[in-house]
């Protein structure tokens, strides 16, 4: 932490080591997530405060990155206090400044989440799901699936006949 030339002495943290080890950890594994506790929330995003091999390290994350989809202003105050998982997003040395990404562990999930979505029974009836609409357009309806960790949205295509 600190070094003098007159006399030559060094002085050193043991701790600050293990901080700066799992920072570093944290700025280069991109498939790492990380258990971070929601302080606050404004309009622009929310301030997180990771736990990382005891670390604990401030960060930030935009409204964009909260979720799969857009959360509502209440869904974003009833996260402040909440324990949620992340991922970093990117990192700024001159800030020293973490972006995280909620979206971004839940993206990850999606690839095992479909592996295990059944949607015929052994009959081959077709299974029924409930859901969250979180969006319309003029050609279909965006439906988050209820029980699937929030990362998976489907959409129903809206088809106009023609006679």
């Amino acid at each position: 932490t600190e070094v003098r030339e007159n006399p030559y002495t060094i002085k050193g943290s043991i701790s600050a080591i293990y901080r700066q080890n799992a920072i570093k950890e944290l700025i280069e594994d991109e498939d790492l997530y990380v258990d971070a506790i929601v302080k606050e929330w404004r309009p622009a995003g929310f301030t997180l405060e990771l736990n990382y091999k005891g670390e604990k390290v401030q960060s930030f994350m935009p409204n964009i990155l909260a979720g799969v989809n857009r959360l509502s202003p209440e869904e974003s105050e009833g996260l402040v206090g909440e324990s949620i998982q992340i991922m970093i997003e990117s990192y700024s040395a001159e800030k020293n400044s973490f972006i995280s990404s909620r979206k971004k562990f839940l993206k990850s999930l999606i690839p095992e989440v479909i592996e295990e979505l059944v949607t015929q029974d052994e009959e081959g009836n077709y299974l029924k799901f409930q859901g969250t609409v979180t969006g319309t357009t003029k050609f279909g309806v965006f439906v988050q699936l209820n029980g699937y960790d929030e990362c998976l949205t489907g959409m129903i295509l809206l088809i106009k006949r023609t006679t």
